[in-house]
């Protein structure tokens, strides 16, 4: 398996994307092709689980306001 970057750091998912849909798209794009995301601000918020998946909505919803 070739080496290469896996990992894309950001300072903030309001800073990711302004907007709620582009935001979760990127995420399940990076994922799909083997990236991870993790936000400075927020490490646990680029989780999957159900609840932390709720929380990252609900704040892009308000990034994107």
């Amino acid at each position: 398996m070739p080496m290469g970057v896996r990992l894309v750091l950001v300072e903030s998912l309001g800073r990711f994307a302004r907007d709620l849909m582009i935001q979760e798209s990127i995420l399940h794009d990076l994922k799909r092709n083997g990236f991870e995301l993790v936000s400075v601000a927020k490490p646990d918020l680029c989780n999957e689980d159900p609840s932390r998946k709720l929380m990252r909505q609900i704040m892009g919803a308000f990034h994107e306001y």
